[in-house]
């Protein structure tokens, strides 16, 4: 077996590790192989070159790429267990940036049955592999297969302590995604809760990505009818410094849970929270502002705050474009509803009437003091 990959590799390992660009470290990476050749009389290990032919590959030279496999798979010692699905993987690179994602898929499947087949199976490989399979079927807009694939490259990577957080949270990203667009809420919402677990880990540290993955959770959960899960994933993300679109967002979705948990009071703040915001955000938040309009006086109604209702159903009349179309038809029977109980039914008799009664009687209270005052 051929010795250890040249100093001058390394570095440019460790200029990938700190974010230098990726023309920079295949630049150090071909000029540590070439040195390596002058100097030893002898090519440079294939663990250097099929990093070469994947980096190249990376950056669309695909002609380069494929001299540089061409070189590895003639070359005459015998490459280690780990480098044939490697340069099965880059294969499958080249052909997807063809055009042929068949035989992208194809290429990946021999890189899956290769690396299978190591004496010692690298669960970091098979992860990368089955992620990159995951990539390609996201892309061919194949949910089922694209989760199927991104689940188990995550269960090939929690076997291994190696793999990072940042390596993980693509794929994870691809899996939450194809649930999400395939309706299994809860597995969306685990998903989701995954995601934003990864990005906050220390390798990764994206807090707008967590926030933002945080929200999907919520979505997720409010479609599976678990408010409970929902609130938890929204109750602390608030921030009186985030931008008023993303602030106006997360007080919706926490309406929207104290609402489905019956806290009509919760769920009224928080809807008037999220009208606010998405005003002053402008069009950017015109759908947000639209829902929490609506939602806002279903909330009203079912408090008993008809009049209040009433006006707040007249305010959304303006945005009724920006409505989700599932509310529609709760809106148009909701303020029928209201309508119905704001007007006078004779004597006092009928649930809205009685709701009406207590309002007004509750407000009555409130200004005279007790019942029985006399108002001066």
């Amino acid at each position: 077996m051929r010795s250890q990959a040249p100093v001058e590799f390394e570095l440019g390992n460790a200029r990938w590790a700190v974010g230098r660009s990726r023309e920079e470290v295949l630049a150090t990476w071909r000029s540590a192989a070439e040195h390596w050749e002058v100097q030893r009389g002898e090519p440079a290990p294939d663990t250097c070159w099929i990093q070469i032919a994947e980096m190249a590959a990376e950056l669309g030279d695909a002609t380069f790429s494929a001299a540089t496999l061409q070189r590895l798979e003639s070359c005459r010692e015998p490459l280690r267990p780990e480098t044939r699905p490697r340069i099965y993987r880059v294969r499958a690179r080249l052909a997807y940036r063809a055009g042929d994602r068949v035989e992208a898929l194809r290429w990946l499947q021999r890189a899956l049955d290769e690396a299978h087949a190591l004496r010692v199976e690298s669960p970091e490989l098979v992860g990368e592999l089955l992620s990159e399979a995951a990539w390609v079927f996201a892309e061919l807009n194949d949910d089922e297969r694209a989760a199927d694939f991104a689940s188990r490259a995550l269960e090939a990577w929690n076997r291994s302590s190696q793999t990072n957080a940042a390596v993980q949270l693509p794929t994870a990203q691809i899996l939450a995604r194809a649930r999400t667009r395939q309706r299994r809420h809860v597995d969306a919402a685990v998903a989701w809760s995954n995601v934003a677990a990864l990005a906050v880990a220390p390798s990764v540290g994206q807090t707008e990505l967590w926030r933002q993955a945080r929200r999907e959770e919520a979505r997720a959960w409010l479609a599976a009818g678990q408010p409970e899960r929902a609130l938890e994933a929204v109750q602390d993300i608030g921030d009186p410094t985030l931008a008023d679109t993303e602030a106006a967002d997360i007080a919706l979705l926490r309406g929207r849970a104290f609402q489905g948990k019956s806290r009509l009071e919760d769920a009224i703040a928080s809807y008037e929270e999220a009208r606010q915001r998405a005003r002053q955000a402008g069009n950017a938040a015109r759908s947000i502002e639209a829902e929490a309009t609506v939602r806002l006086a279903l909330a009203l109604s079912a408090a008993g705050k008809f009049t209040r209702a009433q006006r707040t159903f007249g305010e959304a009349a303006s945005l009724r474009d920006f409505v989700p179309k599932e509310l529609l038809s709760v809106w148009a029977s909701e303020e029928a509803n209201v309508q119905a109980a704001l007007r006078p039914h004779g004597p006092v008799g009928m649930y809205y009437d009685l709701a009406t009664t207590a309002d007004l009687e509750q407000g009555y209270r409130s200004r005279v003091g007790s019942v029985g005052a006399v108002p001066q």
